[in-house]
This record gives C-alpha cells, sequence and structure tokens, in this order.
C-alpha cells in the first residue's frame, strides 16, 4: 500500500496551526501530541461525556476528520 501524502494549503495572511483546541491531534504518529496528557484527558472527556462515540475518538486521537 502507497504511503499517505498531505497536502496543507496555507493563505497568505491566515494564521494556520496543526495542533488547536478543537483539533488536538495530528495524523503524525511520532508527533507528541499523542502523548499530551491535556489531549488525552480531552478526547476521554468528550467520549464520557457522550460527545464522541468510540471510533470517533479513535478517528480523532489519529487525526482525521469525522
Amino acid at each position: 500500500m502507497a504511503e499517505e501524502y498531505y497536502v496543507y494549503p496555507v493563505l497568505p495572511g491566515t494564521d494556520y496551526r496543526e495542533h488547536t483546541e478543537d483539533h488536538p491531534f495530528c495524523s503524525d504518529d511520532d508527533c507528541l501530541c499523542r502523548e499530551d496528557e491535556g489531549n488525552l484527558e480531552q478526547l476521554n472527556e468528550w467520549y464520557q461525556n457522550g460527545l464522541i462515540g468510540s471510533v470517533d475518538g479513535d478517528l480523532i486521537y489519529h487525526g482525521r476528520t469525522i
């Protein structure tokens, strides 16, 4: 299987950030966002409050869109 390739277009004058409060995880498996206790707690809180299911939580953790 071919390796995935991502393109993130950034318009001049915009402030693009890969990690935001609403999107704490990215698709890079080696990124430190996966080890951040705050990110993991937030994801667990969303799950415990019924805002996301287990499949959605897994997709968010891997930086994918739900």
